[in-house]
């Protein structure tokens, strides 16, 4: 149970990246993991990778789950903010302050985090991971 804040931001134009929720080995392209996906202009998706599923969609071939609202994000070059919560079994993401995604019933409920870069830079500021109280 816990709580990441992260800051990014674009340096060069728009790219690909994303934060990797209770990531587990092996060590492969895509690992067993959530995706808090910060691809320029579909921040706040939630990608399933390596296997991971929720419950409600279990048995489907969906990949993503897709944000719920317009983007939130800042043009490239500003910095943007996410923030994540971990609690039992649910995710829930908010880009610059925008609830964008929440989900139940996922099936991988611990494991690292990771940052994640695919082909443009990506600058990251301000992590900041707060354990949650089991209890609400």
């Amino acid at each position: 149970n816990y709580q990441l804040h992260a800051e990014w931001r674009w340096p060069a134009g728009p790219g690909n990246s994303g934060i990797f929720l209770h990531l587990n080995p092996p060590d492969t392209v895509w690992p067993l993991c959530f995706e808090a996906q910060l691809l320029a202009g579909n921040a706040g998706e939630l990608r399933l990778n390596g296997g991971s599923q929720i419950a409600e969609l279990a048995g489907s071939n969906l990949k993503s789950i897709p944000r719920r609202q317009p983007s939130s994000e800042k043009p490239c070059g500003e910095w943007n903010s996410c923030d994540i919560v971990c609690r039992s079994n649910t995710i829930t993401i908010h880009v610059n302050g925008v609830l964008q995604n929440e989900v139940a019933g996922i099936s991988v409920n611990s494991g690292a985090i990771g940052l994640q870069a695919e082909g443009a830079p990506v600058e990251f500021r301000h992590i900041i991971l707060n354990q949650l109280p089991d209890t609400f």
